[in-house]
């Protein structure tokens, strides 16, 4: 019996959700095991490292991974109290805050970093092959252009 293209594209799809959830929860289970963090608190400790002086204003990492600002709020609090982050006023806009990566944080996020990279990522690139990885980044980045509220096109290239 023949595969219809209807029945290959939702086993397809199929596989795309499941990996999807995989990897997630993956990622997820590593940052809790190797930095008693939530996946998505450790995403931003990941966008403040990248930042200089690690710094950035919460309405802009709350733009970068697409959260809303009150759900960006709420982990930039838990992460104050652990001490992974500071919380700092705005000169120029007295209604906006900094937020700031710790020394602490420094430390944990470049932990949880490399033990994900040679968990994760490093097995399942290795896995793929160079030129599967840069096909994979390629349909990654359409996607994200895609699917992305924050973005004008919507279209795939």
């Amino acid at each position: 019996m023949d595969i219809s293209p209807d029945d290959e594209v939702a086993r397809i799809w199929a596989d795309v959700l499941l990996a999807c959830h995989l990897f997630e929860t993956s990622l997820e289970r590593q940052a809790q095991r190797d930095g008693d963090l939530a996946h998505g608190h450790m995403q931003i400790l990941v966008v403040l490292n990248s930042r200089p002086q690690c710094s950035t204003t919460l309405t802009e990492l709350a733009r970068t991974l697409r959260f809303s600002l009150s759900r960006t709020s709420h982990a930039v609090t838990t992460l104050e109290k652990q001490g992974i982050v500071d919380r700092r006023a705005v000169d120029e806009d007295r209604r906006a805050s900094r937020v700031v990566l710790t020394e602490e944080g420094r430390h944990l996020v470049r932990l949880v970093l490399q033990r994900q990279h040679a968990e994760i990522r490093d097995p399942l690139f290795a896995h793929l092959g160079p030129d599967r990885v840069r096909l994979l980044g390629d349909l990654a980045h359409r996607a994200v252009t895609r699917l992305d509220d924050s973005t004008s096109e919507g279209t795939i290239p």
